[in-house]
């Protein structure tokens, strides 16, 4: 099975998106993989762990490494209303956190730019607002078939989610 890229702006449930896959067995399921290697031939050098399928759901730093990676792998784009990701993401970070000193109109032009990117790449979008009713959809790009309690045991669990560091180095160090 080919490796698995879900795409998605920030607080699109990527975290959850995650955290779903590592319930499965024969899924090796990673999180903004992106800002945690330091060349794209790491990323490349991961899509194919031993006996599992690989999955990486990754907000906003997909859309630094070349995009190759179609080749290879299935492209998913998970797609939410960019004013919403932005208020959310003002909405959990500090004021004092850089993302309200460059403020609202700087982070949807920045959240635009990824999402035209994502549509353009994408092999298919799912609305947020179906992610819930069409997550049997994205198991057709999925070793492991689509578990009800899987899904149901992931909705009514509270994630202690940490606060993701959005990365403007990560995003220059993939541009080269």
């Amino acid at each position: 099975m080919k490796p698995l890229i879900i795409c998605a702006l920030p607080r699109s449930r990527t975290f959850w998106l995650h955290k779903y896959f590592a319930c499965y067995e024969n899924i090796d399921s990673h999180h903004e993989l992106t800002a945690k290697v330091d060349s794209v031939q790491q990323f490349f050098d991961s899509l194919y762990p031993p006996g599992k399928q690989f999955i990486n759901v990754d907000a906003f730093s997909v859309m630094t490494f070349p995009w190759e990676i179609k080749e290879v792998a299935n492209l998913v784009f998970i797609k939410k209303d960019i004013s919403r990701c932005v208020e959310s993401t003002l909405e959990v970070f500090s004021e004092d956190h850089w993302v309200h000193q460059k403020g609202f109109n700087y982070l949807y032009t920045w959240y635009e730019d990824m999402y035209e990117q994502y549509m353009d790449n994408a092999d298919i979008v799912i609305e947020y607002k179906d992610l819930d009713h069409d997550l049997e959809l994205l198991h057709e790009f999925t070793v492991e078939k689509y578990n009800k309690e899987i899904h149901k045991r992931m909705i009514d669990k509270v994630l202690n989610v940490e606060k993701q560091y959005i990365s403007f180095e990560k995003f220059f160090i993939w541009q080269r």
